[in-house]
């Protein structure tokens, strides 16, 4: 091969590892084109009675707010109600793949990863009315007779039932009492464009919501009420939601919990919002 044939074959290779070169990095930048932090987990909220709006005002509450207010105050539920002795919580721990947290490897259960750990407790949850699982007021809130999924522990106010339920299907809500909803914004490299384009959905609701458990307190406590909680993952309610290497910028917006409604079962139109998250200030 001639030397001015050498220099053109090693012109044209160099221009195709320089067009090679460009592709690789058009691609790290799609990948990375939505912002993103280092870090965001765990995300852990408190839980408080969920009130009525005040859409009629009686009364004016002082400043900072200084506007109408409603008096009394209106719980959303009508079939549930917190106790004496009520506390509660909502934990997310978002598990990667290789992740040796014991948290994100539940003892004497297997959560394959990359997943997000969900967990939560609300403690002495009382009947608010006569009804379903609701002999009298003031018993423990338990409208879905069937066995608990979590025969070990019912929780506490800081820490979740158990055992940890990472199977998919049926026996995470084989005893729903309430279900947990979480309007979410999702941002990441999940949509159906080439190689999984970049892009935000629209606001919508987890899955079917986690489902909650409610039972007498086990082992027993000095309040009657029930403990209602959760303790699953997000793969194990939808799976395929929690994937590897797609950027997933989850905005949750809100946190709530809703009850059975007066037929006692769940997600049938008639549930109404028991707890949010917020604070309180005794």
């Amino acid at each position: 091969m001639t030397d001015l044939r050498q220099s053109a074959y090693r012109k044209r290779a160099l221009l195709v590892l320089a067009l090679l070169s460009l592709g690789a990095l058009g691609f790290a930048q799609a990948a990375a084109a939505h912002e993103a932090p280092v870090g965001a987990s765990p995300f852990r909220l408190p839980l408080v009675p969920a009130f009525a709006q005040c859409t009629a005002p009686n009364d004016t509450h002082m400043d900072p707010f200084g506007s109408g207010s409603c008096s009394p105050p209106t719980p959303l539920s009508a079939v549930a109600k917190w106790g004496p002795s009520s506390i509660g919580f909502v934990r997310y721990v978002v598990c990667p793949i290789g992740s040796s947290a014991t948290f994100c490897t539940g003892p004497g259960s297997s959560m394959p990863l990359p997943d997000v750990r969900m967990t939560g407790n609300i403690t002495d949850v009382e009947c608010a009315a006569v009804g379903v699982g609701c002999p009298a007021v003031g018993g423990p809130y338990d409208p879905n007779p069937n066995p608990t999924q979590y025969p070990t522990s019912s929780g506490t106010g800081s820490t979740a039932p158990t055992p940890p339920c990472f199977l998919s299907g049926s026996p995470c809500v084989a005893s729903q009492d309430m279900t947990v909803a979480n309007p979410i914004r999702a941002t990441d490299l999940n949509n159906s464009g080439p190689g999984g384009a970049d892009g935000t959905s629209r606001d919508g609701l987890f899955g079917i919501g986690i489902p909650v458990d409610c039972q007498s307190p086990n082992p027993a406590k000095s309040y009657g009420g029930a403990d209602c909680g959760f303790n699953t993952s997000a793969n194990a309610l939808a799976p395929g939601s929690i994937l590897s290497g797609k950027s997933q910028v989850w905005e949750i917006k809100q946190v709530f919990i809703r009850d059975a409604g007066p037929d006692g079962m769940t997600g049938t139109g008639d549930d109404t919002e028991f707890a949010r998250t917020g604070f309180f200030n005794p």
